[in-house]
């Protein structure tokens, strides 16, 4: 079943688990959908919103182009908004992340900046700095690594087959960096645009 029949199939489900505020249902539906997504699109990834329903398929760096022509194939199905990058009215304010022991942790993108490091054996590192003082190898470390990885997925739309690792530390040990809202154009300039050898 390809993408676009599986999210036809579940999208009533979808609204409904929204509508019910069920994170479980609606978790398990975005994965199920995500993992066919990336299988189809190793450079795509996807975000879904409600009021009204909207799925948004979001690209790495270099491949706009593919979420615009993958979007133009959409099925049309009532009440759901179908766009090639999170809307403009949506904007990201803050990211969250908890553990299943109750701990929890939320960061302004504001508070955020990053840069991509030149490639070393191929690969390459992001750091990202947060205007704060937190110890990123202390017992709470885990969500401080969540939330790197969250701002990369939604920042790039996914995790570029080169990137070898993100890590988020004290601002007080980084100096300042560069405005988050630039590192897809830093990861183009550091790496290049979508190739067959680069992260597809």
């Amino acid at each position: 079943m390809t993408f676009w029949r599986l999210f036809a199939d579940k999208a009533m489900a979808l609204e409904s688990a929204m509508a019910a505020d069920d994170a479980d249902a609606l978790s398990a539906i975005v994965n199920q959908l995500a993992t066919r997504l990336v299988a189809e699109h190793p450079e795509l990834n996807l975000n879904i919103g409600g009021d009204p329903p909207r799925i948004s398929i979001l690209s790495l760096p270099g491949a706009e182009e593919l979420a615009e022509r993958f979007v133009a194939h959409a099925p049309q199905l009532k009440n759901w908004q179908i766009l090639a990058a999170l809307p403009s009215h949506d904007p990201l304010e803050s990211v969250y992340v908890s553990d299943d022991l109750g701990d929890s942790l939320e960061i302004r993108y504001a508070d955020l900046d990053g840069q991509v490091l030149p490639p070393k054996d191929n690969l390459v590192t992001i750091v990202l700095s947060l205007d704060a003082d937190f110890d990123p190898h202390g017992p709470l470390s885990h969500l401080y690594q969540a939330i790197a990885e969250n701002v990369i997925f939604t920042v790039l739309g996914g995790w570029p087959q080169l990137l070898s690792k993100v890590v988020l530390l004290p601002r007080a040990q980084t100096g300042k960096l560069m405005p988050l809202e630039t590192l897809r154009s830093q990861w183009l300039d550091v790496v290049g645009p979508a190739t067959s050898n680069g992260w597809i």
